[in-house]
Formats: structure tokens, C-alpha cells, sequence
């Protein structure tokens, strides 16, 4: 039950605002000798939009980008002469936009100059290690205070900065809070890594088999019999490509191949 005043302080009215797994969380942490608020140890901004973007440039991180921030690939880019948000080493990054990505967490190293848009929020903290805030943000007990704050419809989820500045945070000794940078750094350079060697494997397999060396650039054109349509159920041209009977030639006169569905139970 909730009292009309509870209601009327947080000007929140939905139930969902409410439900049990918040309130246990802030009862969790309302236990630990002292807290903050996220806006008692630094200041909560919001990115800014580029009138357009550019092929190169100033690279631009979006909500999606915070998934990882290791892929910079999909990087988009504009103009250093726009007015843009430039972020700062050791900003903490919050999609605050969209569902599926709203809530995500980054640091942002500052390994390059970068800007960032209106869809992610910004925690610039002084007073707090950034790394200790990022990973705890991303722990149950700072998850749920993010999600609970969420507001809008599916479509137009929005986190607002002023909402953001209300979450509360441990305060954990500085020397605590150094030690979990050091593992949270740790832990970007291992993904850095484990990328790094994946690559490596690929490139070993596909010398191993010979597909490094293999064209598989296609025909302008293709004929397939109807017969053979019928014999596998399919009707759609991207089945009968020929890149795909030739790689499956190759494969099979390297020898020792045989369908997946034959080796594995």
C-alpha cells in the first residue's frame, strides 16, 4: 500500500514505480553506514544532437554505441566545427533513450577526443571514482534504481537527468573504490584481448581449410533447375547462390567433413 503522500512526493502515480524489488533494494542499501546521492558527488548533463554527420570527424558515441564501447566500427562522425558535447576521460555515460538500450553504462576513457548526443546522460563526477559508480550502476542494487526511474510508454522511454541525480550510491573508501577501477580496466584490456586472439583463430581456420585464398565473388547471373528447387523446398535465389556450392566443394575436398547433425548428439 502507498500512502497518497508517498505518491504526491515523488510525483510518480504508476505502480510499477512501486513494486516490491525497488523498495527491498532501497532498504538494502539504507542499511550500509553511508550513502550519496549521484548529484552530491558530480553533475548529471545531457549530450548533444550534430546538425548532421560526416564521413570523418569527430567521432560521435550514440545509446547503441554503449552496448560496447571496444567496437568502434559503428562509430558515426561530424564536423569538430559543430557545437558539440565533448566528453571528458572518466565521464560516465548513461543511454537515457530507447527501448532495448536505455540504461546501458559505459566509461568513457578518453583514449580519443569524442562528443556524444541528447540520448545519453552524462555523470561528470569530482567527487567519486568513476569507474566505481559505472560498475556499481551496473550492479542489481544500481540497475534497479535506473530502471525504476524510467518513464514513458514503450516507443518513448526517457531517463532524465534530474532523476538520475536522486539515485543513491555506497560510500565506498577510496581505496575500494580504486581497487574496483583497477578491475574494471582490467577487464575492458582482457575484452580488448579476447577479440584480438578470436581474430587470430579465424584467420588460423580459414588458412587451415584454404577459404583465406578462395573467391567466392559472384556471377552476374544464375541458373538453377527446377528439379533441384523442388528437392530441397526452396524457391528463393539467396539459397542457390553459387558462393555457397562452391565453398561446400571446397570444404568437402580438403576431406575428413561431414554434416554437423552427424557429429554432435
Amino acid at each position: 500500500v502507498v500512502t497518497k503522500s508517498t505518491a504526491e512526493e515523488t510525483s510518480r502515480l504508476d505502480a510499477e514505480y512501486y513494486h516490491s524489488k525497488y523498495i527491498s533494494t532501497l532498504d538494502y542499501l539504507s542499511k550500509y553506514p553511508a550513502t550519496k546521492m549521484i548529484r552530491e558527488v558530480g553533475r548529471v548533463l545531457r549530450g548533444k544532437n550534430p546538425k548532421k554527420y560526416t564521413n570523418t570527424g569527430i567521432p560521435v558515441i550514440r545509446a547503441i554505441d554503449l552496448r560496447d564501447l571496444t567496437n568502434t566500427e559503428d562509430f558515426r562522425y561530424a564536423s569538430s566545427k559543430e557545437d558539440l558535447f565533448y566528453l571528458k576521460s572518466g565521464d560516465v555515460l548513461i543511454s537515457s533513450i530507447g527501448e532495448g538500450s536505455i540504461g546501458k553504462v559505459q566509461v568513457y576513457k578518453g583514449n580519443q577526443q569524442c562528443a556524444t548526443v541528447s540520448e545519453v546522460s552524462v555523470v561528470r563526477a569530482s567527487k567519486y571514482n568513476p569507474y566505481a559508480l559505472g560498475v556499481f550502476l551496473q550492479t542489481r542494487f544500481g540497475y534497479s534504481q535506473l530502471e525504476r526511474r524510467i518513464t514513458g510508454s514503450t516507443g518513448q522511454l526517457h531517463l532524465y537527468p534530474r532523476d538520475i541525480g536522486t539515485i543513491i550510491i555506497p560510500r565506498f573508501p577510496e581505496s575500494f573504490q580504486k581497487e574496483i577501477e583497477g578491475l574494471a580496466t582490467r577487464s575492458t584490456q582482457e575484452l580488448k584481448n579476447s577479440k584480438l586472439f578470436y581474430l587470430q583463430a579465424e584467420q588460423m581456420l580459414l588458412a587451415e581449410l584454404g577459404l583465406d585464398k578462395l573467391d567466392l565473388s559472384q556471377p552476374n547471373y544464375y541458373n538453377v533447375p527446377l528439379r533441384q528447387a523442388q528437392k530441397v523446398n526452396r524457391i528463393d535465389a539467396e539459397h542457390f547462390q553459387p558462393k555457397y556450392e562452391h565453398l561446400l566443394q571446397h570444404i568437402t575436398k580438403k576431406g575428413n567433413a561431414d554434416c554437423l547433425g552427424n557429429l554432435v548428439t
